[in-house]
């Protein structure tokens, strides 16, 4: 279930209840402690104004930002941190050529001020499309998710997601998170996407391909991922625009790199661990508009009937290994082609729809979707005293998850299900309460 666990945890980080940067997951406080650094508003003035010339000193300058925007009664006793945050607001000092210290900034002066902060970059329409626009044609099941919210997360919600963080790893893992920031500098991901192209004769052939779309500083992520790369090799390129290329790869070993100025990271190989870079490379030539893509391919009707606004899509054929991972209990068939898509809003709208081979497939597999909305019902009545919900949120959560229906007709089968904003509160809160549960029986 790995797959669904990776789209389960993007689906959530995308929700608008979390930030989508790398330091937005790490506590400033356990960090400067484990860096023998005061916490003190005097001491993080001092860093913030620091420009960041390398890596570590980026990290510190961020989080010392955030952390004088989260405490106002503290900064607010230093007389020089209004002004120096100003300044770095306003592009004067302490600058990076990412931004990262002017947005931080301006939403930690917002918090001095007692004002609303700044608003996030709108969801850009046709975002699915344009995210897979650059996977070759041949591919067979892809997706994107954009992680960019409508609405800006809420400073309580990033602080109690970073808490959790905190608790569920253990100190000398955060010690190597901390050492990866200060290696690769902060990173955004505005969006992920992936294609999947298989190859029924030789399935070592078959290539997996992975876009990231955000923000971060080439050079220190390229080093990073070079380093790290049993015999990783780089090379510096150009595409037809004079855009700088980093490509990353070793002869051996699977995936390969390529970082396309400072927004896009590729990551391709075969399912083998031999020639990876040339599963890089079919990228680019699709982005170079030298091969055809996706767009032109056999999905081309379906790929246009995705809504202008989503920000969530799954499409394609659903290969064997994969129907087989995902049947069980009352699930006993799953659709051969599947189109799924989140629109995200003051409400979040999930739609399903599927093909099967013959119709008794599609009332078989509608029947068993149905009766694990009764067993999720059944569960939600039934949590463990360890999870501790609200009646008003386990209301919620009952009537969401019984409004789930999937419809048979003919071959096709279909779902919409519509969360409300404060019902998917309540999930995002039965998912931390749950893997907190987890994590503390495993301990």
């Amino acid at each position: 279930m790995a797959f669904a666990s990776v789209w389960v945890f993007l689906f959530l980080l995308g929700s608008g209840h979390f930030g989508n940067d790398l330091l937005s997951v790490i506590n400033a406080e356990d960090y400067f402690k484990a860096r023998q650094v005061e916490v003190k508003a005097p001491d993080l003035i001092t860093l913030a104004a620091k420009a960041p010339a390398d890596a570590k000193t980026q990290v510190a300058q961020l989080l010392a930002i955030r952390w004088l925007g989260e405490h106002p009664e503290e900064a607010k006793k230093e007389a020089k941190v209004h002004d120096t945050l100003a300044q770095i607001a306003q592009g004067k000092i302490a600058q990076d050529a990412e931004g990262f210290a002017q947005d931080y900034a301006r939403r930690a002066l917002a918090r001095l001020d007692g004002q609303p902060p700044p608003r996030s970059p709108a969801l850009p329409e046709n975002s699915m499309t344009e995210a897979l626009a650059w996977f070759p044609v041949q591919a067979s099941l892809f997706g994107a998710i954009d992680l960019r919210s409508a609405s800006e997360a809420k400073a309580s919600d990033q602080a109690a997601f970073r808490d959790l963080v905190s608790q569920l790893i253990p100190e000398r893992e955060r010690g190597l998170l901390y050492g990866f920031a200060e290696t690769v500098g902060n990173l955004r991901l505005d969006r992920v996407a992936m294609a999947y192209a298989g190859d029924p004769v030789a399935s070592l052939k078959s290539r997996v391909y992975l876009r990231f779309t955000g923000k971060g500083h080439r050079k220190w992520l390229g080093d990073f991922v070079r380093q790290n790369l049993t015999g990783g090799e780089i090379k510096e390129e150009k595409d037809p625009q004079g855009q700088p290329l980093t490509l990353i790869s070793s002869e051996k070993t699977a995936p390969a790199y390529a970082l396309i100025g400072d927004t896009e990271l590729i990551m391709a190989g075969h399912e083998g661990n031999e020639n990876a870079l040339e599963v890089v490379r079919e990228v680019l030539a699709v982005r170079a508009g030298r091969t055809p893509g996706i767009a032109k391919g056999s999905f081309a009707d379906q790929l246009k009937q995705v809504p202008s606004q989503a920000a969530g899509l799954v499409m394609g054929d659903l290969p064997p290994d994969m129907q087989r991972e995902f049947t069980g209990g009352p699930v006993r068939v799953l659709p051969h082609q599947v189109m799924i898509t989140l629109i995200k809003g003051e409400t979040l709208t999930l739609h399903f729809q599927g093909t099967m081979d013959k119709a008794e497939d599609a009332q078989a597999f509608a029947d068993g979707v149905n009766q694990l909305k009764d067993k999720g019902v059944e569960a939600l009545q039934n949590l463990p005293p360890e999870i501790k919900i609200k009646p008003d949120s386990l209301r919620l959560l009952t009537q969401t998850l019984e409004e789930v229906n999937m419809e048979a007709k003919g071959t096709t089968v279909s779902m919409t299900l519509e969360i409300e904003g404060e019902a998917l509160k309540a999930l995002h809160n039965l998912v931390i309460d749950i893997i907190k549960q987890k994590a503390d029986e495993e301990r």
